[in-house]
């Protein structure tokens, strides 16, 4: 009876440790893109994106000079059109603050 015992105690801990490194592992990949720095150097960058669905959004990016709208959804990466950034108002917000669904 005591190894019995002994064996759920030892399953149970190990169950909990697994948990704890899929939990971690989850949050790391939904929200690490939070911590990483950002470089100056970086030639493609991120300025907006906008939620459509779950599985589909609409992402303003400059790559080097150029400034593009793409397309994202489970079937791949579209070219949308290209941005002329002179003529387009932008908010000063952050794409951290796009809520995401």
């Amino acid at each position: 009876m005591d190894l019995t015992v002994q064996a759920l105690k030892t399953f149970g801990a190990l169950a909990v440790v697994i948990a704890v490194l899929v939990g971690a592992a989850f949050a790391l990949k939904r929200w690490g893109h939070r911590f990483a720095g950002s470089s100056e150097k970086v030639l493609i960058h991120v300025l907006e994106r906008r939620y459509l669905g779950p599985k589909h959004s609409l992402v303003l990016v400059r790559i080097a000079e150029d400034t593009l709208l793409l397309g994202l959804s489970p079937q791949g990466l579209s070219f949308l059109a290209s941005v002329d950034m002179g003529s387009t108002p932008f908010s000063d917000r952050s794409t951290a603050q796009d809520a995401q669904p």
